[in-house]
Formats: structure tokens, sequence, C-alpha cells
């Protein structure tokens, strides 16, 4: 089973921040429990008001990561157990109140109790029917521990407009020296869900599996799938869940499914959409296998991929395999050949090394699919270019960077590409950025150039390189980071690289985790990108500390090269086979030895018109060597027309 993972639409609402104003009151009064209503009266004296943090901790302030901008009185002084705040947030009158999935982050000593308009939220470390005098029972796990919960708010307890939050915070007893208090929340809100992209009727050929798609708008999403049955549509067993905007059949498919009807139904807390039905055509394969491509690796190995399993017998006897210097006929000589990949790729091995700078040309012979009676053989002298691999670099160790250790927030702007960082609180320097002042660390990449100063959670880069290829390409990377970062290319992140930070949105406050002790090199990763432009590229990075004001190392080093696939451009190629067979009620049209035309390379299109003077136009969706035309149409002729890109 195949998925393809979509990442629902929801509006995300910070609510309140760690530095909001609060209304606090530690005079040691009973308040009862009209003090946590949303329209008690909390202007007149005792009650103060000061920024977050809050709090007194003269033993250990460095443990976190945001200053105390507010001073509460020490509770071994005052004898107070219970201090109470309030603050307030303003919720969106046009956004749904149903579902909503709120965050909660704290930094609390010892525990406390947290109400909503007046409903209690949950509570840390506090028994229960507490008073004005209750401890709490427990201290938190350490000093300056981010303490977090998720909920989802009942929505008669959440108002359009004013709501306000209180919280009571109670100590561990009469001893104590410290006091913490800070918040933050944030909200989750659903959006009602609408199918934009309906999934399409899909004909293949047998053998192959299907995949069904659909566009959603909205969110959370749950995606059930459903096929029809003898009494109407049933659940596919195991395809449900947030990532199944895409099903795919479990099993090559046969002739014999063809027919069966598909359909999804999308679901949230506020509706549910269902999709149109799309139909699955299965046609008999009646063409032999195709090559696909053909690369050097190794130096005296070329892969070989196929568009489907080939028999073994004749895919492993080298015998059916010529390799040759494009215009001349000796013959490279194959040593052996192996078959791997599930059936689809052949690696052959020469007897001496290939010139990744010279032409050769593959021709293959007698090579059969699998599972097919009567075997389909490969076209006669069937041929492909072979490709190679070259290497750029983009970013080096020693690449100049702009940075920013402001300690602000800089939102989204910052990666893009066409952002300017040369303005005020961005400075210049190479890498590798490294303070850290321990005599044992040693740096794994690279030479210590920059020092950055100390004393912020988040720390913001930005390089540039240039590219001579666009579109869609190979990233590989190797990093040294202390303690957590995210990298992006021209504004987008690059995937499965995230450090030591949790996935989702993140700010200029989160913290990575776990710290790490001296910095070490991460193994080669290599990332497939789409949004790599000709001329221009930048790479962003937010490093992220595991503390602010007690962190005393910070490292940035990277390395990053794309790697290219190269293809030899023939000045005479062999010319394409068009082949027509009747698939009812298509007929489907197939071409062997050259690729599909594409914005990227020189290739082949299927073009229709009603007369053999023409005029001739593209079929459309493009042709990608394979195309299904309804019977129902009325004569057209059709051609194969090599296309060339310019420069």
């Amino acid at each position: 089973m195949g998925w393809v993972a979509n990442i629902s639409a929801q509006t995300n609402l910070l609510l309140i921040q760690y530095t909001n104003l609060w209304r606090y009151n530690q005079s040691g009064s009973n308040l009862l429990t009209a003090w946590k209503e949303r329209t008690y009266n909390d202007a007149p004296a005792p009650w103060d008001q000061g920024l977050g943090l809050l709090g007194i901790e003269p033993g250990n302030p460095g443990n976190y990561p945001f200053p105390f901008q507010t001073t509460l009185a020490e509770p071994s002084v005052s004898g107070v157990i219970t201090v109470y705040f309030r603050t307030h947030f303003n919720y969106p009158a046009n956004l749904s109140r149903t579902g909503v999935v709120m965050t909660a982050s704290h930094y609390l000593d010892d525990g406390a109790v947290f109400y909503l308009n007046g409903v209690e939220l949950y509570r840390y470390r506090v028994p229960t029917n507490q008073i004005y005098t209750t401890q709490a029972d427990a201290q938190p796990a350490a000093e300056g521990t981010n303490e977090v919960i998720t909920f989802t708010v009942a929505a008669t307890n959440l108002l359009a407009g004013d709501n306000v939050v209180a919280a009571e915070l109670h100590q561990n007893g009469t001893a104590s020296s410290d006091a913490v208090f800070g918040m933050r929340l944030e909200a989750a809100v659903p959006v009602a869900l609408a199918i934009t992209n309906q999934p399409d009727s899909i004909t293949i050929q047998a053998g192959k599996p299907a995949t069904f798609s659909v566009g959603v708008s909205g969110g959370p999403a749950y995606y059930r799938w459903f096929t029809n049955g003898p009494s109407g549509f049933v659940q596919i067993p195991g395809a449900a869940g947030t990532n199944f905007a895409s099903y795919a059949t479990t099993s090559a498919t046969t002739t014999n499914m063809s027919g069966i009807q598909y359909r999804v139904v999308v679901t949230n807390v506020l509706n549910s959409a269902t999709s149109t039905v799309a139909v699955l055509s299965v046609v008999p394969d009646v063409f032999g296998p195709r090559l696909v491509e053909a690369v050097i690796t190794n130096n005296n190995q070329v892969h070989i991929l196929f568009d489907e399993p080939v028999t073994k017998p004749a895919a492993t006897n080298h015998t059916n395999y010529a390799i040759t210097i494009f215009g001349m006929t000796n013959r490279i000589a194959v040593s052996n050949n192996v078959i791997g990949h599930a059936g689809e790729v052949i690696r052959l091995t020469m007897v001496t090394n290939l010139d990744p700078a010279v032409c050769y040309l593959l021709t293959v012979n007698n090579v059969g699919d699998s599972f097919r009676f009567p075997t389909n053989f490969i076209p006669p002298n069937s041929q492909i270019t072979i490709s190679s691999y070259s290497t750029n670099a983009f970013v080096e160790l020693n690449q100049t960077w702009k940075w920013n250790e402001d300690g602000v927030d800089l939102g989204t702007a910052w990666r893009q590409r066409t952002y300017d960082d040369n303005i005020p609180g961005w400075g210049t320097g190479q890498g590798a950025v490294v303070y850290d002042q321990s005599p044992a660390f040693v740096l794994c990449m690279g030479t210590a150039n920059t020092v950055p100063s100390l004393g912020v959670v988040t720390y913001y880069f930005r390089t540039h390189f240039t590219s001579s290829r666009a579109g869609e390409a190979s990233l590989r990377l190797r990093y040294t980071v202390d303690d957590g970062a995210v990298f992006y290319l021209n504004g987008v992140e690059l995937p499965g690289t995230r450090v030591n930070l949790p996935a989702g949105q993140i700010s200029a406050t989160t913290l990575a985790t776990p710290e790490v002790g001296d910095a070490t090199c991460s193994a080669l990763i290599t990332v497939t990108v789409t949004n790599l432009l000709l001329g221009d590229n930048v790479v962003a990075v937010e490093l992220h500390q595991f503390a602010a004001d007690n962190d005393n190392d910070i490292v940035l080093g990277l390395q990053i090269d794309g790697i290219f696939l190269n293809s030899c451009t023939l000045t005479n190629p062999p010319a394409p086979r068009l082949y027509i067979t009747r698939a009812t009620p298509n007929v489907n049209l197939r071409f062997t030895n050259g690729p599909a035309h594409t914005t990227t390379n020189n290739g082949f299109a299927l073009e229709y018109a009603d007369k053999v003077t023409g005029p001739w136009l593209e079929v459309q969706p493009p042709m990608r060597n394979s195309t299904n035309i309804p019977t129902s149409r009325a004569a057209q002729f059709y051609r194969l027309r090599r296309y060339t890109n310019s420069p």
C-alpha cells in the first residue's frame, strides 16, 4: 500500500506569549472562587501587573530561556503559599469554536491549576479541592523544565472576543525560596473541509499499481477510502488516516480488476466531504519492457532500469547487452551481470572502466517481462544512451554567511531568496561558526572562522550559491550543529534534515532538545528538492539552543553538494517506434527508443491532426511514453515529433 502525506490546512493562533502582561495577587488572601471568572474585577489593589516571566529564582535563573521581567516575593520570606494570575486574549469571531485544540507550555515552580473563563482546564502537582493554603504535592522534575500539554477545549467554554485565562501557583512548602510562572498558549482551529481536486479515473496496463489522489482544503482532515462491493461501497481495510490523501492498490493490477470503483470520504469535527467516483480500467499488457535509464556507477559498472520486472535467464545473459562508444562498433566487454530490486534493475560489470566524459550507447535484445504468458519481449535493438553523475559544490565549509543574533523572531520572510539581509542586525562571517570554550572540543569539519555571541535562543544564517541547473535535483549535505537546526532552500525546508527540534511550526523561542555536548558531524544525507533555481539560490539556517542564559556552546558547520545526472546528446539518435493496440474502450498508443518530451529534456511528443496535412497539435495531457485514446473520437492521425528545448 502506498500513501502520500497531506498536511491538513488549519488556522494556528498564538493566544498568549511568555512575555504577556498578567495581573497577579500575592497578598496571601483567600480569594475563594470568583477571581477566576471572566467578569471578575482585578483592577483594585492588592492586584498588581507585570510581564512574564514572573517569579524569583535566586539559585538558578540561567535555567530559564527568558528573563524574569517581574519579581515576585520570596515565599520563605512572605509566607505566601498561593499566588493568583489572570490575563486576557481575544478569539476571532469568524473562526470556529468547535474542536479547537490548544497547546499550553509552561515554566512552573512548584505547581499550578489553570482555568479558562472560570472552568478548570488542567493542573500540575496540586491536589484536588485545594484552598489558598494548599501546598503543591511535588516540585518540577528540574529547574527550568518546560512542561507542555495539549487538550481540546469545549466550544461552550471558548468565547468569541474576550476570554480570560486564570491560574493559581502553589508552593511546595513555606520554606521555598523560589517561585516561577510563565505560560504560552496556542490554538489549532479546524477549518471546514472541501474537495478541491476529485480523484481521477485511471487506465493502466495490467501489472502496474494504480494510485488515486484527492485534493482538500480545510483541516485537519481524516481520510477513508472505499471501493464498491456487492451491497454498495465498503471501506478498504487499512486505507484510513490523516496521511491518506492518496491511495495505491496493494498489488499489481489484473484485468479482472477493471471496472472497480473508488471514492474517498474526508472528515473533521466540522463536516465531511465525499468525492466523486473514480473508475479503474485495466488493459492487457502486450508490450515488452522499456529501457528507462542506464547510469555509470563505480567506474566499471552500469545500472540499467527497466519500466517493469524482467525475466532472469535472459536479463542476466550478458550477450543480450552491447555497450559501444557512440558512432563506433567496437563493443566494450561485459564480465558479468546481476538482477536486483524486484527484477527491474540490472547491474552490468565491465572489464575496463568507463569514462564519464565519453558518450556510450547501450543496445539490448531478447529481454522479456516477468509474470506474463506469453512473454512480451523488448523490441529488437532497443537503445539508450548511458548517463553519469557529477557533483557541484554549492555550500563550502568556509562559506561566507550573513547572520543575525539579535534574539528577535524574524518570522518566515528571512528564509526567502529575495529577503534583504544588508540591513542593521545582520553580520558577515565565514563558516564554521563556533563558540565553544571546552578544552576537549575538537571541530569535526572545517575551521572555526566566526565567533557568535551567547545569550539568545535562535540564530539566523543565510548564504548564496549559483546553480547551472534548475528544478528537481539531489542535494548531498553534511553538518555539525549545537544544539538544533532547520535548513531551507529558497524558503522551503529541506526534507528530513531537521535536527533536535519538534515537527511543525517553530519560533525564535523554541528550544532544541536534547542538549548537545560536543557537536559531532552528521553522516552524508541525500535529499531531493524541486525548487532549485537557475542562477542565484539561498540556503537559510535557523540554529536553536537548548537554553539561552546558560548555554555556553554554539556550532554551525555545513557542506552541500548538488548531484546531477548527465546525459550525452546524440546527433543522430535511434528512431522511436510507435505502437497502437486496442484496449477496449480505448486505443493505447506507446512508443519506445526515446524519452518523452518535457520542459527539461529533448524528447518526443505525440501529436494529432484531423487531416494528414495538419495542423498538428500535441495530445493533452502530454504523453509520457504511453497514453489511451477513446475510440469514441472521430478518426484522427497521430505522429511522433522530436522537440528541442532552448538552452
